[in-house]
């Protein structure tokens, strides 16, 4: 009988086809960490590996990673927007508690290629990429404005036209909560609207949407995304079957990954806001999937710090130590020894991981709180502004206050310019 009545209870019953209501996408977090390295792997493979080999073909797919950091950015922020209800930060103390985010290890990662670029205008370097140390770009990437269109956006480090995006995306956050309080449905034709404008921007500068980057206008390449991300969060969607979240996974895994060559365009975007509707889908309906696994969710805080400073390392051990040093060329390591190769590129994985651990704990720590104590002297405050999106519900916390929201950036490296690794 003891036995019945526990099968048979209303509350047991409710809760097995209830949907949870999570207040932490732990999977999210997971997700952010394979992304970084996925991001690593992309652009390190082709300095070790030729075009015809099956490991520079295989990490072309790799590029999709980068349209999921934008949709997490627009989601994390849509998540707090619901869960603090018409509470509002000033914008101005919301654009600076970002920009104490964004800015410090943009600028140090810029003042690396700065040096550099210093040694190749004096003759000490010589670099097969000139336009990459372009002069006239210097106060573009200093205004984080490459992303939109001003100076070259490929130049110095160039994964930082995503954060000049991010910031772009930030700058229009008041405009898109508004669209979002008066109505969901407003907001889903603002997501219409950005898709459409980015389509027009593709077709006049003869690129794929995915590529607006390459031609300066990676704001725009960012921001559907970041759109898809508020809506996501804001929608209230919760699944209730595990069945139907694996089966959304699955579909979009297979679409990705099952194409002769990787999506691009709005096919791409269509199968990334899928694939991660589908994660948070898993999250809802409290299905295991490998992002569930903790080790791998504790990867995620890392995740800007590794997306900004990974090409540092690939700089310094391919272009310094293996070349000037070794004397041995990267590509010819691929060639004779490749599981050689692969342990050398995965020890640059990791010791980008390790620069992303003392970064954040030293330059983007004091960084930030330098920008709040400098622009909010009122309300600075000595918080940690680690990339912890993922962090507890904070009672008082502003739904614009979301220090926390993934910071996208992309890397490439000026050593290996003989293929486009660009995403």
């Amino acid at each position: 009988m003891a036995c019945s009545s526990v099968i048979t209870s209303p509350s047991l019953q409710r809760a097995s086809v209830e949907p949870r209501e999570i207040t932490r996408v732990a999977s999210f977090d997971a997700l952010r960490g394979v992304m970084c390295i996925g991001i690593a792997v992309f652009h390190l493979v082709p300095m070790f590996f030729r075009e015809g080999d099956w490991e520079f073909a295989a990490s072309r797919y790799l590029a999709y990673f980068t349209d999921v950091f934008f949709v997490m950015g627009g989601f994390f922020l849509g998540r707090r927007v619901r869960r603090m209800g018409a509470r509002r930060e000033p914008t101005r103390e919301f654009l600076v508690q970002r920009l104490s985010r964004l800015y410090p290890l943009h600028l140090a990662t810029f003042g690396f290629y700065l040096l550099m670029s210093s040694a190749v205008w004096s003759g000490f370097l010589h670099s097969n990429e000139p336009g990459r140390y372009d002069p006239w770009s210097i106060l573009p990437h200093l205004t984080l404005t490459h992303g939109v269109g001003a100076g070259q956006p490929l130049a110095f480090n160039y994964p930082s036209w995503a954060v000049s995006a991010v910031f772009f995306c930030d700058l229009l956050v008041p405009f898109l909560l508004a669209a979002q309080v008066r109505s969901q449905w407003l907001l889903g034709l603002v997501l219409a609207g950005s898709i459409g404008t980015s389509l027009i921007a593709a077709s006049l500068l003869s690129v794929h949407l995915t590529s607006l980057q390459d031609a300066g206008w990676g704001a725009l390449r960012a921001l559907p995304s970041f759109v898809f991300g508020l809506v996501l969060a804001t929608s209230g969607l919760r699944v209730r079957s595990r069945l139907l979240a694996a089966g959304l996974l699955l579909v979009a895994l297979a679409l990705a990954f099952t194409s002769p060559e990787p999506l691009v365009g709005l096919a791409r975007l269509g199968t990334i806001y899928l694939l991660v509707t589908g994660v948070f889908a898993a999250e809802t309906a409290g299905l295991w999937i490998p992002l569930s696994i903790r080790p791998l969710q504790a990867l995620g805080r890392y995740s800007y710090g590794v997306y900004l400073l990974h090409m540092i390392v690939a700089t310094l051990v391919v272009s310094l130590l293996l070349k000037r040093v070794l004397q041995v060329d990267a590509i010819q390591l691929g060639d004779s020894s490749p599981g050689l190769a692969y342990a050398v590129l995965a020890g640059s994985v990791l010791a980008s991981f390790v620069a992303a651990h003392v970064s954040l704990h030293s330059v983007e720590r004091l960084g930030g709180q330098w920008i709040r104590a400098t622009l909010l002297p009122s309300r600075h405050s000595d918080a940690v502004t680690s990339d912890d999106s993922q962090a507890p519900d904070r009672s008082r916390a502003s739904p614009l206050h979301d220090r926390t929201a993934p910071d996208m950036t992309l890397a490439h490296d000026g050593c290996a310019p003989r293929f486009d690794s660009r995403l």
